[in-house]
């Protein structure tokens, strides 16, 4: 009899426990939410910051690519089509692990873009267009790093095709790498224009990073006459085109990193 009524008891309190309406359901699924997010520590600074550190590894990334590629400077313009066929050979495997690194920085560089966007939007008198131009050159600019590592990934995919095959192919990826400049031209300045118009007395930015931010895209501009010579500055390998490109590169990289940082931590009325 007992055994009945305890078989009774807890049909009972299951039938209770399965007639929970879809609400009870959804709140329950929220607050399961809230307590992992709380455990994990999850908040908008630490999205922030994760997304500002995230630049460290497009800049390792896209370096990593011309290191292992035998590409730090590159190979001549002016090298013939066997001597293309060769440098890809000694550099095979070089090639298509940095061509694997080089395709990432292009998400990482998205990131950071977004990080950059949301500390423009904490200076007074930033407009929407302004941000927008950032976000969406930004965005413009991340093809710039994956769309070449995937040309190298298919120069060096099949070097037993025709010698002038592999030579314009590999001619292809280097105007991809240096001559998409334009992207960076709109975003820099909109990053700059905005640190600019921050007129508090303890501003987010300082007043240098703009400036990084507005000279660095003229900077790399040497890139739009590379397709017309193969020797001197303008060339890929050039004074210009290449270490010039390289050194704003990664100085503009490091202070914005590092000042992004330095703006999440700020606390401003």
């Amino acid at each position: 009899m007992f055994e009945k009524i305890k078989f009774l008891e807890r049909s009972r309190t299951a039938s209770e426990a399965s007639s929970s309406t879809p609400m009870e359901d959804a709140e329950a699924s929220r607050a399961r939410s809230f307590s992992l997010s709380r455990k994990l520590c999850v908040s908008n600074k630490f999205v922030d910051r994760a997304c500002a550190y995230s630049g460290l590894l497009y800049t390792t990334f896209s370096f990593i690519f011309f290191i292992a590629s035998g590409n730090f400077p590159p190979a001549a313009p002016t090298l013939n089509a066997e001597q293309v066929v060769q440098h890809y050979k000694d550099h095979n495997v070089g090639y298509k692990v940095g061509a694997s690194f080089f395709v990432l920085s292009g998400a990482f560089y998205g990131s950071f873009t977004a990080v950059m966007s949301q500390q423009m939007k904490r200076i007074p008198g930033v407009g929407h267009s302004l941000i927008s131009a950032q976000e969406v050159s930004g965005a413009w600019a991340c093809i710039t790093f994956s769309v070449p590592a995937i040309f190298f990934a298919t120069t060096a995919y099949r070097l037993d095709r025709p010698a002038e095959i592999t030579q314009a192919l590999n001619d292809l990826s280097w105007m991809m790498t240096f001559m998409p400049f334009a992207p960076f031209i709109v975003q820099n300045w909109a990053f700059a224009f905005a640190v600019f118009m921050d007129q508090r007395k303890k501003p987010l930015f300082p007043m240098f990073v703009g400036w990084v931010n507005f000279v660095s895209p003229i900077l790399l501009a040497s890139g739009i006459a590379m397709h017309c010579v193969k020797t001197g500055p303008f060339a890929w390998n050039g004074a210009l085109t290449f270490w010039l490109t390289a050194i704003t590169f990664g100085i503009q990289s490091v202070v914005n990193i590092v000042w992004t940082l330095f703006a999440i931590e700020k606390d401003l009325d």
